[in-house]
């Protein structure tokens, strides 16, 4: 760094360094391991595993017999252009959810599980590329979604 720039009766300088407070960023280092190990902890002890007791007992509802129409029109709300969609769709299999880990985990609910991959068109007018989802329908309804794909 040029002498030049250096003007030892002004406050701020060029070549003068501003330290960040050590002891903030340290607490805060301290502070969001220890939010990461309690995080790890939980999660470790939740169980997702079905017991054959909780399988017996289930309630899955009726097999959708008309999942293709139940999968189409769920995705109809969200898309831009619903007729142009583009539709991969499995056939249904029983399944459940489970809770969040910091819930205990566990099964949740049950139904039916569908494997769909979804193509639709943006506002120009072109396809996006398929997106994978799974839906959970129970009694003609869709009760969860989660997206495998982004």
């Amino acid at each position: 760094m040029p002498r030049a720039l250096h003007r030892p009766g002004r406050r701020w300088s060029l070549t003068s360094r501003v330290r960040p407070h050590s002891h903030v960023t340290t607490n805060m280092k301290h502070i969001t391991l220890a939010l990461i190990a309690t995080l790890a902890l939980l999660t470790g002890c939740a169980t997702t595993k079905l017991t054959p007791e909780q399988a017996a007992s289930a309630d899955y509802g009726e097999s959708p017999a008309n999942y293709e129409q139940i999968v189409k029109d769920h995705f109809s709300r969200s898309l831009f252009d619903p007729y142009s969609a583009q539709y991969r769709i499995g056939t249904p299999y029983q399944g459940f959810s489970t809770k969040a880990p910091i819930l205990g985990g566990g099964p949740d609910k049950f139904g039916y599980l569908v494997d769909v991959g979804v193509n639709g068109k943006n506002r120009f007018g072109g396809y996006v590329g398929e997106k994978q989802f799974r839906l959970l329908i129970k009694n003609g309804q869709v009760i969860r979604e989660w997206q495998l794909t982004y």
